[in-house]
């Protein structure tokens, strides 16, 4: 801070943000040494050497622990949120102590109470007008705290936008949204605009103009097509300012996928309860859940779901169908079945064989109908457990899972004492990268085969993998006697396993073949140094055109073969993003096609399409092609420049023009004596009193003295006043005195000047 008797210089720092969504302005006003700002009320404290100081430094003054100065008003002209406050301090923490607090109004009469801050503090507060108080304090009589720049920080109050209808994530099957956005203002609304992005660009769809400071809209679609969206609402008020809100997402599905997952556990059972759990779920809420159960002799039981499970008692040895439905609130309808069965439980002995290893440990998992009913692990080739009479699938795991047979349609009263044997060959038959062979004394409808590749060093690409099979395999010899031949086979990636289904068991390998990348040029699969550079080498010293394109700002460039290899491509120039810069950036033989778009206005771009730039006009479109809009665009503003007023500087931001900023108003009317145009029309002091007339006119206090003239009116001289009381006194006794010698004669005076009386000769 610095304390003299200037003028104040405010500083203001504007930073305009429009994107999505859109930000605020923030503003600032600051007190400095640079400021020479005139504060208001100051108590004890003084300024040297630009800060602001308690009186002790000095050793003429007396001591001084406080002082304090109340800051001018602040104001912004409009009615905004004040957000912070911050200032600049240099103090010994121990001795000496700055704070301030600040208070705020609306009409500069009614104030807040004073709040303490701290610089830095975030503030909050909806007002027009701020004041501080900075307190300076110390206990030292040596050293004085000192402050220097206070700056108070807010920002433009933007219009609340409220997204009602539809809610967020809104799924529906009709083609037909309703959207309703509220608002709130300060200031006086203007208009309200729908946005939505159905293509991965926002669009400004639909804008209706509205007034008041509180107001709602409603925007109706119809025809919509089936997909994802966002909307949102934007809108301006009276004072130019806007804001978006734009979060809320819906989507339109004219397919139902409606799903029911369940399961049945025990699938079979011999007397017990059998427990049914449905899960069903849809875009849509469901509506209703049940079950329908038809028994072995064709009774059939429906059951209502009221919570998400259900438990029947199968009483009856035989197959039981479950059918399970499910409604939503839109009329959508899907459906599951399942079957369980009841029989006897039989006794089930499985055994296990190696050539070699006398017990090998695998494990044994029992399907019904896909779901699992058991599981085992056998580490002594053989086991012996219940099982309920029935059909199943028999999955066996061996070698640390890295082998695995599915044995479908196994009827168990028939295959209650069974075999199956295994082997592992490694290394594997020549030229594979996996040997495994599997034999069995079980009945069954299909195989299914699964190797497991996960961490083989022989296997070098998981999309160039092939199954074969050896029909005469030699059990006591353990390699194939015969052929190998391949086998359609599938390959599941991500689970690291190539599968393959067969109707009997035997040896079974898995193949690395020849891919573009393992280091062998093969022709036999077509490889070439112009298909495959990185197994087949290029002649050495040959040349080739390498790039994209040569469109637009494309370039191609060249090639060449060293030592078998091509190098890098040189001079090649690709495609970029597209700028305003007259060029065909991303080389799609449009010049300034910005974002796809085909016109002007949809890039707003003035060279879209090869025309030629122009002067930059306020239009929101890139005028001179430079790839910035509307960009160092001024014009003069204000009323007049006469007198103290003058004109003040209005920015175009993207098609806008801003606020007037610099602008000097003048008065009304010219203030009398100062010798100045003050309101700005040309003439100085008109209207006011005429001074050296003679005539107390005007609003003079004295004659050609007083009020707008700035003479000075005489002081009256009691001496003066009392001599002149003194004469009002004797020239009112003569007046009295005169009035009484001026009578005139007495009634019997008159009666006898006047009386008539005859003469003496009538007596």
């Amino acid at each position: 801070m610095n304390l003299r008797n200037a003028g104040i210089l405010i500083t203001l720092t504007v930073i305009f943000q429009l994107t999505l969504p859109l930000g605020v302005n923030a503003l600032n006003f600051t007190d400095s040494v640079q400021a020479d700002f005139n504060q208001g009320e100051r108590v004890n404290v003084t300024a040297a050497e630009g800060d602001l100081r308690l009186w002790q430094e000095f050793a003429d003054l007396p001591y001084t622990k406080h002082g304090y100065i109340i800051s001018r008003i602040f104001n912004t002209s409009e009615i905004v949120r004040w957000t912070g406050i911050s200032w600049k301090k240099s103090l010994d923490e121990l001795t000496q102590n700055i704070t301030a607090s600040i208070r705020f109004s609306n009409d500069s009469i009614v104030w807040t109470e004073w709040e303490e801050m701290v610089s830095g503090q975030s503030i909050g507060n909806i007002y027009k007008y701020a004041q501080y108080m900075a307190n300076l304090s110390t206990d030292n009589e040596l050293i004085t705290p000192f402050l220097h720049n206070i700056t108070l920080f807010y920002e433009y109050v933007l219009p609340e936008v409220s997204l009602n209808n539809p809610r967020d994530s809104y799924k529906t099957m009709e083609n037909e949204v309703s959207f309703n956005c509220s608002v709130e203002d300060y200031f006086g609304l203007e208009n309200i605009t729908f946005y939505w992005n159905y293509s991965g660009v926002w669009e400004a769809n639909e804008t209706v103009n509205i007034t008041g400071n509180s107001n709602s809209t409603v925007f109706t679609r119809t025809d919509l097509n089936e997909g994802n969206y966002i909307w949102g609402c934007l809108v301006h008020n009276t004072k130019s300012r806007h804001n978006l809100m734009a979060n809320r997402s819906f989507e339109i599905n004219f397919t139902t996928t409606m799903e029911i997952n369940f399961s049945i556990t025990p699938s079979v059972v011999e007397g017990e309860n059998i427990s049914i759990s449905v899960n069903a779920s849809s875009q849509f809420p469901i509506d209703s859940v049940w079950v329908v159960i038809t028994m072995p002799n064709g009774t059939v039981n429906e059951i209502l779901l009221i919570r998400r499970t259900v438990n029947y008692t199968a009483l009856i040895s035989g197959l039981y169908r479950i059918t399970i439905y499910a409604n939503d609130t839109v009329g959508n309808q899907q459906t599951a079945q399942a079957l369980s069965s009841a029989s006897e439980i039989l006794t089930f002995k499985v055994n296990v064989i190696h050539p070699i290893i006398e017990l090998l440990q695998t494990n044994l998992i029992v399907y019904l109908r896909g779901m699992e009913i058991y599981s085992y692990t056998m580490s002594g080739g053989a086991f012996t457990s219940g099982i309920l009479d029935g059909t199943y699938e028999l999955q066996f795991f061996a070698f640390n899972s890295t082998f695995s047979v599915m044995l479908r349609a196994v009827n168990i009263s028939e295959n209650l004492d069974k075999s199956i044997t295994f082997d592992s060959v490694n290394p594997p038959e020549s030229g594979f990268a996996a040997t495994y062979f599997a034999n069995t004394t079980y009945t069954f409808g299909s195989a299914e085969i699964k190797i497991y590749y996960g961490g083989s060093e022989r296997i070098l690409n998981e999309s160039h993998l092939s199954m074969h099979v050896c029909n005469d395999w030699s059990l006591s010899e353990r390699k194939c006697s015969g052929s190998w031949d391949r086998i359609s086979s599938h390959t599941e990636e991500e689970e690291d396993f190539i599968k393959v289904s067969v109707g009997s068991l035997s040896a079974f390998s898995v193949k690395q073949e020849p891919f573009c990348g393992d280091s062998v040029c093969n022709h036999e699969i077509g490889e070439t140094n112009t298909n495959c550079q990185v197994d087949c080498l290029c002649p050495t010293g040959e040349r080739k055109t390498c790039g994209t394109t040569d469109i637009g700002a494309c370039q191609y460039g060249t090639q060449t073969c060293v030592n078998g290899k091509w190098e890098r491509c040189q001079g090649a120039i690709e495609a970029s993003v597209e700028l305003c810069n007259a060029k065909d950036d991303d080389c799609d033989d449009i010049i300034d096609n910005i974002e796809g778009g085909e016109t002007i206005k949809e890039t707003k771009c003035q060279c879209y399409g090869g025309n030629f730039p122009a002067s930059e006009t306020c239009n929101a479109v890139d005028d001179d092609c430079d790839s910035s809009i509307d960009e160092d665009i001024q014009r003069q503003c204000g009323r007049t420049d006469t007198g103290i007023c003058d004109f003040g500087v209005s920015t175009c931001v993207i098609g806008k023009w801003s606020e007037c900023l610099g602008e000097i108003g003048g008065r009304n009317v010219d203030i009398c004596g100062n010798g100045m145009d003050d309101d700005c029309d040309g003439g100085v002091d008109e209207d006011c009193p005429d001074c050296s007339n003679g005539v107390q006119d005007g609003d003079e206090e004295g004659v050609d003295c007083g009020g707008g003239c700035s003479n000075a009116c005489p002081e009256f001289p009691w001496l003066l006043m009392i001599v002149g009381g003194v004469v009002l006194l004797v020239v009112a006794i003569v007046l009295v005195l005169l009035k009484k010698r001026n009578k005139g004669p007495k009634w019997d005076e008159l009666e006898k000047r006047y009386m008539y009386s005859p003469p003496e000769a009538y007596y």
